[in-house]
């Protein structure tokens, strides 16, 4: 079988579409029985890419612009070409002119443009709201991170119930690198891009409300950059702050694995996330999560995390100060995390997928 995958996530830094798409291929190209095929606008490192039965096709155009028309005309032409049985696009959408002779595959990792729309980029919101229904239609499977995105997509699309099905993210096992910036001993910590969906601003406001011994304690480090709409540096000003307080901006894979493992908490009451990579990422590192009610989060955390309110500043608070001062709360979340990550698994999650790219 021919499988074509849309690779772009790959030639970016990997956040989170590009990790997904990264683990599953790393193991989804071991499949002997099946050759693939790499489309993407610019080079990739990966060491997937030079395996026998794995061909890359780049587009060999620069822009925006040049990038949008290679995949969306000059991709069907060449599934044509390669002969392609099945084409899979693990970021939402698909090609508007997909050849009817190839069978497409489309991974939905959340609804943000539909759920909050407001904490997105406008080219970003403009590019979910046209690309992404008609890819709903061409379709023939729809795969889902999570229950609470499968919701999410049947409440707003109806017509996709009977094709989706969710096929949970794995764990990315981190090793705890070298960190060469100078970090305080221990400290809580959020990991993720600044950008309003993330809920920053409430989470310094309940930061700011915690006794002054335990900001001094542990101080708040973030770690994320590239973001859009938040100002950390005058949020951090207004609620006087300012010493306890670090922000990183973007960090590598090492220096992410060094963060978790000197971390007293991650801290993560996002408004809407389809997953939540770095629950689990911390779980690894034996870090307790105090994160949101809402969305994919109670799925992700289970019964190791401490679930908040996240349109509350006091309940934002008090989940912090009760895993920081209760023992007996921090060790029941401790103990949970092994069952927890037992469910999360990159191995299971790819032959789930292999299975339904092959199915009919």
């Amino acid at each position: 079988m021919k499988i074509g995958v849309d690779c772009r996530p790959l030639s970016r830094p990997l956040s989170g579409i590009g990790r997904y798409s990264f683990e599953l291929l790393n193991i989804l190209t071991k499949a002997e029985d099946a050759h693939w095929f790499l489309y993407c606008d610019q080079t990739f490192q990966a060491p997937f890419a030079q395996r026998p039965n794995v061909t890359v096709r780049l587009s060999g155009r620069t822009g925006t612009l040049a990038e949008h028309f290679w995949y969306q005309v000059g991709v069907p032409r060449q599934l044509r070409r390669d002969a392609i049985d099945v084409f899979w696009s693990p970021r939402h959408h698909l090609p508007l002119f997909m050849p009817s002779s190839v069978r497409a595959v489309v991974t939905i990792h959340d609804l943000t443009w539909k759920r909050f729309p407001e904490t997105m980029k406008r080219l970003q919101y403009w590019s979910e709201r046209l690309q992404m229904p008609p890819s709903l239609r061409q379709a023939a499977r729809i795969i889902t991170i999570s229950e609470s995105s499968r919701s999410d997509l049947e409440r707003y699309f109806p017509a996709t119930r009977d094709k989706t099905r969710v096929i949970p993210c794995g764990v990315t096992r981190l090793k705890a690198g070298a960190f060469a910036r100078p970090l305080p001993q221990q400290y809580l910590l959020f990991v993720g891009t600044p950008e309003p969906r993330k809920n920053i601003r409430r989470l310094l406001e309940a930061y700011a409300q915690l006794p002054a011994t335990l900001r001094s304690a542990y101080p708040l480090v973030l770690a994320g950059g590239h973001g859009w709409l938040v100002d950390l540096e005058q949020w951090v000003e207004e609620l006087g702050i300012r010493a306890d307080v670090v922000a990183l901006g973007a960090v590598s894979a090492g220096e992410l694995g060094y963060l978790y493992s000197h971390a007293r908490l991650l801290l993560l009451p996002s408004l809407y996330e389809g997953f939540g990579l770095p629950i689990l990422e911390a779980f690894q590192f034996g870090v307790p999560v105090v994160t949101a009610n809402c969305s994919s989060m109670p799925e992700v955390a289970g019964g190791a995390g401490c679930l908040v309110d996240p349109l509350q500043v006091e309940s934002i608070r008090a989940g912090i100060e009760r895993l920081l001062t209760d023992r007996d709360a921090y060790a029941e979340c401790v103990a949970r995390m092994p069952e927890q990550l037992a469910r999360f698994d990159w191995k299971m999650a790819a032959q789930h997928t292999l299975d339904l790219l092959q199915s009919n």
